[in-house]
């Protein structure tokens, strides 16, 4: 009010009387107001101009939602700033000379700063006063997230995390512990289930927690229960679960966390694959985990999607604290999202962990069945050499501890790998061998799927009729054991024999039955593979009509779960159809 003509003398006591002052000397006129840095709605109130000619921008790193209602304001949410944005003001400050010179480092000193402004100005001011010194020291100084926001402080300017702590300092202990505990994981995003289990409190009260930091934008809400926080957050978490947290606390975090992801993968790669025997043994969970449960194959795949991101930092948080059983048994318990995803990137990274992992358990076991699941990796990557370097190293640990049941699923694995390099000579051996584990083993799974890869043998020496009667032997196998997944995996594999000869009426057949089988064991993949290669021969039996729903059929099944072989079906639609 000073600046509005008040002299001090003049200068009600009571705030309620300021109040009625202030908005007496701004009525009729057109001011704009700006109250920044407000620490809630009883603080910007009174400030609060009664006359429609004014405009008032207030800032806050809280919400300040009463205000919002009790004044109909407009609300706008400010995230970090854009790549393009950060470069300007980092060329602002620094010189366009010096950023055309270091693009690349330029580029990378942004994303060190997270695209928040007062990080790339303190950067920014850095830098400029250091005109003979490369960008790329700076950088080195801020890739470690120890130091990182020691980095983004100045002697004179306000630091990074002076800013962070005004926040933090507001939170309850129950909200304040939360946040801190964030800095346990070693991913910046996290869902509302597994924060709830990070902290041992309910789902419920987690929610609650997550969204009290959201509205001090500590977090960020990104979409239905889920919230993310930017690195410089993330680091900040970390140090404050450092200084103030116990090792004993911060390790049962990390337990409850990894042991929440890993209950939780178990469950929804069973509910994905139903049919299967699934073999990993988990050991027991503390009483304040709580896994999710999953109704349906759809249900449990849209998890797997949303948090396929989270296995490699979940595995990272578990080696951190020692709990290299929980890392590797994390890979195998994912196995039938990897083989129906294929998130190759992401497979690949979490079973050469889950190797080291294992070799730190000292489990040979688990190193040898991780190293099996890795090599399919490399061979559905088609990296041949690499898969077989893979399986002899798992084979020769199988045998030197009696592994027979995993050296049975190596040598598989081998005759397969040689099988898809056109290579009958080389597949007949192992997968002769594997088939002679499997049958003494009595494990009938093993020996339909070795079988099918001596049919494929037999197919590739110019055999289709040997092929054939190799796989309806199979065939029996799994009719016997009533295994109806095997059926639909060999009668799938018949129906492509018999369509490379020739024959597609008996292929037309074989899918017929394969769809039975599909549906039976509730394998909506395998249904709707069943289905493309049918609206296939379909179309080349000109039975145009029919092909076009069975492909229908099957691009409704790839579409419900976001698969890329959508695109093909849609491809041979399209085809179809002109």
């Amino acid at each position: 009010m000073a600046a509005l003509g008040v002299s001090t003398d003049s200068m009600p006591a009571e705030q309620e009387q300021r109040a009625k002052l202030f908005r007496s000397l701004v009525n009729q006129r057109r001011l704009l107001i700006v109250l920044d840095n407000a620490a809630g709605s009883v603080q910007v109130e009174p400030l609060l101009p009664g006359s429609g000619y004014c405009a008032v921008i207030v800032t806050s790193r809280r919400r300040l939602s009463g205000m919002a209602m009790r004044t109909n304001a407009r609300q706008v949410t400010l995230g970090p700033m854009t790549g393009a944005e950060s470069q300007l003001l980092l060329r602002n400050v620094i010189g366009d000379d010096r950023v055309d010179a270091e693009p690349a480092a330029i580029t990378a000193l942004a994303k060190h700063c997270a695209y928040l402004p007062l990080a790339l100005r303190i950067a920014a001011e850095r830098v400029a006063t250091h005109p003979h010194h490369p960008v790329d020291e700076l950088i080195e100084e801020l890739d470690s997230d120890e130091h990182r926001l020691d980095g983004l402080a100045t002697d004179d300017s306000l630091a990074v995390r002076s800013v962070f702590s005004w926040s933090y300092r507001d939170l309850s202990s129950e909200s304040a512990r939360m946040f801190r505990l964030l800095g346990v994981f070693r991913r910046g995003q996290i869902s509302t289930p597994a924060a709830a289990a990070l902290a041992g409190v309910s789902p419920v009260q987690g929610r609650r927690l997550l969204e009290r930091l959201a509205s001090v934008h500590l977090v960020e809400s990104i979409e239905r229960d889920r919230y993310r926080m930017h690195d410089l957050l993330h680091v900040y978490a970390a140090e404050l679960v450092q200084s103030e947290e116990t090792d004993e606390s911060r390790r049962e975090a990390a337990v409850r966390l990894t042991d929440w992801y890993l209950r939780t993968a178990e469950r929804a790669n069973e509910a994905l694959a139903p049919f299967r025997v699934h073999m990993l043994e988990v050991p027991a969970s503390g009483p304040s985990v709580t896994p999710l449960d999953f109704d349906s194959p759809v249900e449990a795949l849209r998890w797997c999607d949303g948090e396929v991101a989270s296995l490699l930092p979940v595995m990272q948080t578990a080696l951190a604290y020692g709990l290299t059983g929980t890392a590797w048994r994390l890979c195998i318990a994912s196995w039938d999202y990897f083989k129906l995803r294929m998130p190759m990137g992401v497979w690949v990274a979490t079973h050469e962990l889950a190797v080291q992992a294992a070799r730190a358990e000292g489990d040979k076991y688990a190193e040898a069945w991780v190293q099996t699941n890795l090599a399919v990796a490399k061979h559905r990557l088609h990296e041949f050499d690499a898969a077989a370097r893979l399986y002899e190293t798992a084979l020769t640990t199988r045998r030197e501890i009696g592994d027979r049941h995993g050296e049975a699923w190596t040598l598989a694995g081998l005759g397969l790998l040689a099988a898809e390099q056109r290579d009958p000579d080389a597949a007949q051996p192992p997968a002769e061998q594997a088939l002679a584990l499997f049958r003494h083993l009595g494990d009938r799974h093993g020996e339909v799927t070795t079988m099918a890869t001596l049919g494929e043998v037999r197919q590739l020496r110019g055999d289709n009729h040997g092929a054939l009667v190799t796989l309806h032997e199979a065939l029996w196998v799994a009719q016997d054991s009533d295994d109806a997944s095997d059926q639909a995996e060999t009668l799938l594999t018949i129906a492509d024999v018999y369509l490379a000869d020739g024959q597609p009426a008996r292929a037309l057949d074989s899918l017929d039955q394969a769809l039975v089988a599909t549906r039976d064991v509730r394998n909506r993949m395998l249904e709707a593979g069943a289905l493309f290669r049918r609206g296939i021969v379909l179309r080349e039996l000109d039975r145009a009509g029919e092909a076009e729903e069975s492909l229908a059929a099957a691009l409704a099944l790839y579409e419900e779960v976001d698969d890329h072989r959508a695109g093909d079906v849609r491809a041979e639609l399209d085809a179809l159809v002109q």
